[in-house]
């Protein structure tokens, strides 16, 4: 993975992310954020993108929101040609020392049924299924559950009951 780096969205690249997720708007199923949404959104610091960029090109992202006393994923995708290699490890892992940072206890999130590697990823990661919404996500005039899962860092509990 050479010339693999990861990095805070910017305003010089918020196009460019656009643009990289209306390349795979079918594998995103439609779910893209469009450029004055992005930006509205950096503008709020509970706001969390990462980028991996592969020679200054966008590669993957993770897009999440910081709730009261949680993150929520909004999207994490990584290219076809990358995938398998460690980078959404590396993005959730980036997410998940921030919530450490700011003592944030809980990451939740949603994932179609059958997207068997993105389950895999986060139940590697700790996360656990706590429920499902049938027919939520519609691909090619089908619909799918999205499986919600949730990961509780513990660590961060501990701490915060020994302040």
């Amino acid at each position: 993975m050479k010339n693999i780096r990861f990095k805070n969205l910017d305003p010089s690249l918020v196009n460019s992310l656009v643009l990289y997720q209306k390349k795979f708007l079918n594998e995103l199923n439609g779910n893209i954020f469009f450029e004055k949404e992005i930006i509205r959104n950096m503008k709020n610091k509970s706001f969390h993108t990462d980028l991996c960029l592969e020679n200054n090109s966008i590669k993957g992202f993770l897009l999440a929101q910081k709730k009261t006393d949680f993150f929520e994923v909004y999207s994490l995708f990584v290219s076809p040609d990358l995938r398998r290699v460690g980078i959404a490890m590396t993005l959730l892992s980036n997410l998940i020392d921030r919530c450490k940072k700011e003592k944030i206890g809980k990451i939740f999130l949603e994932v179609m049924e059958f997207n068997k590697a993105a389950k895999n990823l986060y139940l590697k990661n700790n996360f656990k299924t706590y429920g499902k919404r049938d027919d939520y996500y519609k691909s090619q005039d089908k619909v799918f559950a999205a499986m919600l899962m949730k990961l509780e860092l513990k660590w961060i509990l501990i701490e915060k009951y020994l302040e």
